[in-house]
Parts: C-alpha cells; structure tokens; sequence
C-alpha cells in the first residue's frame, strides 16, 4: 500500500472502527453492576433507604418508595433475607401486561430488561439480596441523558480520533515541512539534494515529490551556477580587449597632433567606460542571486556612516538622519543597494540641493529611505521602474537602467521589497521596506 490514497483511506475506516468499539465498549460499560450501582440514580441509594425503613418496621413507607421508583425509574425490585424470605410483594402491579411483556421477549420482540443482583449487610448484621430489573431502553435513554454517559462517549471518540489522526499527520506534516525548508534553502542557493534522501526513499506521493524537488534543485542550481559562470567569462572576454583598446587609445592620443584626431579618441574612451560600466553593473545584478553565508546583525548607524565618508564630497549634500536601528542582512549588499540609491539621487538632484538619507521603524520593518529634490518620475513609469533596462524618459544616455534593478534583488534577497515614490511637494523617494 504505496499511495496515500489508500493510507489515508485505510487510517479513516480505522478511526471508524475504532470509534465504533469504543462506543460498544461504552454501552457495555454502562451495562457493568458496579458501575450502575454507583451512578444510577434509582440504584445508587435505594438499598440503603428500603433497609432504613424495613429495620424500623414502617413497611407502608417501603411499598411508597417501591411504587415511586417504579413510576419515576421504571424499576422492579424484589427483596430477599438472608433465609430466602420474599420481603417484598412479589409482582408489581397490572400483573396481566407483564407477563404479556414476558411472552414478547420470548419470541425476540422486545429486548429482555437488565436484571442486577445486590447484596448488603445492614448495620444490625442481617444480610439482604437485592434483585433489580431495569428496562433496557429506559437505561439507554438514561445514558444518553446523563452528562457522564456523553462524557465518556465524546471522549472515547475524541480519543479514538486522536489515536488515528496524530500518527497520520506526523507522518504527513513531517516531511511536508522538510520539503519546505528545503524550498527555502533553495531560494538562498543552499540547498543540498542529499537532506531530502530519506523522503526520496519513500514508495508514496511524498517520496515522488522530494525525489522531483531534488531534480529540479539539481537543475536550477546548475543553471543559476552556469549563468553565473558564463556572466564571468564574457566579462572577462570583454574587459580584456578594452583594457588592450585603451591603452591603444592612450599611446596613440600622445602622438596625434590632429586635434579632431584626439576628440574622437576621448569619443572612444568615454564610450569604452560606459561599456565596462555596463559590464560592471550587468555583474553586480547576478552577485545578490550567489551563495551567501549566514546573516548577521547590521548597525544602520555603521552603513550611514561608510556611506557619509564616500559621499562627503558630492556637489550635493548628503544628510543622514541618525539612527539605532539594526536588522539581520549581509552587510555588503545592504551598503550596495543604498549606494545605488544615492547615486541613482545624485544623478538627477539639482546642484545646490539636499539629498536625505533616513531610518524608520515600521512596526517588524524597517524603511530605509533615500529621497532627491529632482524632477522625479513620471507617475506612469514608477511601477516599471526597478525592472532591468528600464529608465525614466529624463535620464537621457547616462547609465543603463540597472541601479535600481539591482537594489530590488537585494531587497527581495532579504525578504523585502523596493518602494519608489513622488512625494506630493516634488522630488524622488526609494525606500528598501526591510523586516528586521
């Protein structure tokens, strides 16, 4: 029995079975002498009050208290003393339709009433036999009304349920939960085929799944691991003859006297920059997606104060508004994404102007914003923005369109997202939405 169908179907007919024993062995249970005897209400004290009343020889107030109990429980006693005397009237009432009642039992018509035998020794030392007859539908009603009766029913059938269901959802739950781990280790490039090797070796669905998520990690890890490779290798393929252009460029800068000669070398120069420029950024996009290690509490005040030295001399001024705050990040990729930020602000911030760099506590996140006093972006372009390639139609031909591209897969890396905005009194704000 491989699949789960059948084991969920056969761990259901087993609680069914299950509850029904317990709910047998429960009316077996209430049929048990000692069990009646102490929570019957007509059984539990009747003896004690028929001896009462029968040693103080008030034998009127002994027929009352038989015909009450038969009238109120149903119930037919009969007395004996210890040398096998009848103490009570030996028939009850309307003896016609008992004996009728008698002769359907005999032919399986009616269910035969439950008949419990008692013996007490009185506090004089006289001994008496107590012979009870109960109808046995009388008794089932009284066990379906009394809260001990449901209890013990609700409790067998919650018991036969758990017996059933808590095997069942360990054995589901649990490497359901590994599956899940490991999709989480493979989204941080950490996963490993070999800790999913037991559940592989299982015969049912689960073991189907865990060995197809082990080849598709194989498959992606591969492909994010080639990808990054060949990003490597065409960079340097790249940079190479770039490297060999310019210093072409430079010697033969030195000797050209034609001065049209040497526009059109630094023509080529700047463009050979924007290319390693753009090999540059095209790298820094596929680095947050490689293996990182474990994350590690950063100080926001540490980053303000790494980024405040590197953009102490900008012809804009940068402020950083203090802060206390921390989270749990890679350092380096937090410090690359605000980086980005800034410069993504000082490219369209007019001279003069201010550039703020702030820090709030938003509830498990933090907001860490960068805001410019530029022309901003249009409001059609903000959801695009962040996209590979894609800028603002006012940034003309400087940069590529990856800066930002970049600071939202380093947000979504530490399970946060970028935030770009036009504040209503004008400029551009970005804000890494980060949990802490």
């Amino acid at each position: 029995m491989r699949s789960l169908f059948w084991k969920i179907l056969a761990s259901l007919m087993l609680a069914t079975a299950l509850v029904a024993s317990f709910t047998f062995g429960v009316s077996r249970l209430s049929l048990e002498e000692r069990w009646l005897f102490h929570f019957h209400p007509a059984l539990k004290d009747f003896a004690s009050q028929w001896i009462d009343r029968h040693e103080a020889q008030d034998h009127a107030a002994n027929r009352q208290l038989l015909q009450d109990y038969r009238r109120r429980f149903q119930l037919f006693v009969q007395v004996y003393d210890e040398r096998g005397s009848l103490l009570t009237n030996g028939l009850p009432p309307r003896v016609e339709q008992l004996f009728k009642q008698l002769h359907k039992e005999r032919e399986g018509k009616a269910p035969r009433p439950v008949k419990l035998t008692q013996t007490v020794l009185a506090a004089s030392g006289e001994e008496y036999l107590f012979i009870y007859r109960l109808p046995r539908p009388a008794l089932h009603q009284w066990l379906g009304d009394t809260w001990l009766g449901r209890s013990l029913l609700a409790l067998c059938v919650l018991g036969a349920l758990v017996l059933v269901s808590l095997p069942l959802s360990l054995y589901l739950t649990r490497p359901l939960k590994r599956l899940q781990r490991a999709a989480q280790e493979l989204s941080e490039s950490r996963f490993e085929p070999a800790d999913l090797a037991q559940i592989s070796q299982r015969g049912d669905e689960l073991g189907a799944l865990a060995r197809d998520f082990s080849a598709m990690g194989k498959h992606l890890q591969s492909s994010l691991s080639n990808q990054r490779q060949l990003l490597r290798d065409v960079s340097h393929e790249l940079r190479s003859p770039l490297a060999r252009l310019r210093v072409l460029l430079a010697l033969q800068d030195k000797h050209a006297d034609d001065p049209q000669q040497q526009l059109l070398n630094q023509r080529i120069t700047r463009e050979c920059d924007r290319l390693d420029l753009l090999i540059g950024e095209i790298l820094e996009l596929a680095r947050p997606d490689a293996p990182l290690g474990a994350k590690q509490r950063v100080s926001i005040s540490q980053l303000w104060r790494s980024l405040a030295e590197r953009y102490q001399d900008s012809c804009v001024a940068v402020h950083f508004h203090p802060s206390h705050a921390q989270l749990n990040g890679w350092p380096e990729l937090l410090e690359r994404a605000l980086d980005n930020l800034l410069r993504n602000a000082l490219r369209f911030a007019p001279e003069g102007s201010a550039i703020d760099v702030s820090c709030q506590q938003d509830g498990a996140q933090l907001l860490l914003s960068v805001r410019d006093h530029g022309p901003g972006c249009p409001a059609e372009l903000l959801d695009k923005l962040g996209q590979p390639f894609t800028r603002a139609a006012n940034q003309g031909n400087d940069g590529y369109g990856l800066g930002l591209a970049i600071c939202r897969r380093i947000a979504e890396r530490h399970d946060g997202q970028l935030l770009l905005a036009n504040p209503p009194e004008g400029g551009f704000i970005a804000t890494l939405q980060l949990p802490t």
